[in-house]
């Protein structure tokens, strides 16, 4: 990265946008943990419910909604 950074910066900046939209997207993260616990047989409103309470913490959330 740091060579692309240095000799092919146009190259490097269209990365590191792409990477921020599909990483550092807080929206898109809410939406994957949600489709996650739907994807497992949970209601929408079941998986963001469990997820608020546990600061959004998908695991912690699985546990809520199975124990």
């Amino acid at each position: 990265m740091a060579n692309q950074y240095k000799e092919k910066r146009e190259e490097f900046d269209k990365t590191a946008r792409q990477w921020t939209a599909e990483h550092a997207n807080p929206n898109k993260m809410r939406l994957d943990k949600i489709k996650k616990l739907t994807d497992m047989g949970f209601t929408q409103d079941q998986a963001v419910e469990a997820l608020d309470k546990v600061g959004w913490d998908e695991n912690e959330a699985i546990q809520l909604l199975i124990g």
